[in-house]
């Protein structure tokens, strides 16, 4: 095993220049040695994003991020309403999955969904009801104080957001 020919050594080398797999770290917590002063807990649990695939889809590299999972787009166009801060902002790029998401849809997930007149909103899913006609959401913004004012069907939503890279408009 450790006879390997020189040429087997310079390609895995070569090949470790060019895709070398960054560490996982696993985050560990200590205990102080002074006991942080207790905080009252608020007694609301936040809705967040339900997990849509495997940690395993994803591996950083040196220079690069990828994620193994077919239908993933970037939208890069974020407006700058303040609506979903802190979660993210204007020139941050929105990692989102385009289909085969419907049927997982749940409370805490964010959308983008299509508003009529060429108006893209990204909002978060605080409910989900049904008529007659199908699936109801409704709809808020992070840093809003009130649900967007009316409810959206199924048909409206267009993007499942599955992750944030925090970036910088170049």
């Amino acid at each position: 095993m450790g006879n390997k020919s020189p040429i087997v050594k310079l390609l895995e080398w070569l090949l470790g220049l060019f895709a070398k797999e960054l560490p996982s770290e696993e985050v560990v917590s200590e205990e102080p040695e002074q006991p942080p002063e207790p905080v009252e807990p608020s007694g609301l649990e936040r809705l967040s994003p339900t997990g849509t695939f495997p940690q395993s889809s994803v591996v950083a590299y040196v220079d690069r991020v990828v994620i193994s999972e077919p239908g993933l787009v970037t939208l890069k166009n974020i407006a700058d309403t303040n609506s979903m801060d802190p979660v993210f902002d204007a020139g941050h790029t929105v990692i989102a999955r385009k289909e085969g998401f419907h049927d997982e849809l749940k409370p805490g997930d964010i959308v983008v969904y299509h508003a009529g007149s060429g108006r893209y909103i990204v909002h978060r899913i605080i409910e989900i009801t049904t008529d007659e006609q199908g699936k109801l959401y409704t709809l808020e913004g992070d840093n809003n104080n009130s649900p967007d004012p009316y409810l959206v069907r199924d048909m409206h939503i267009k993007y499942l957001i599955v992750g944030v890279a925090y970036t910088k408009v170049d």
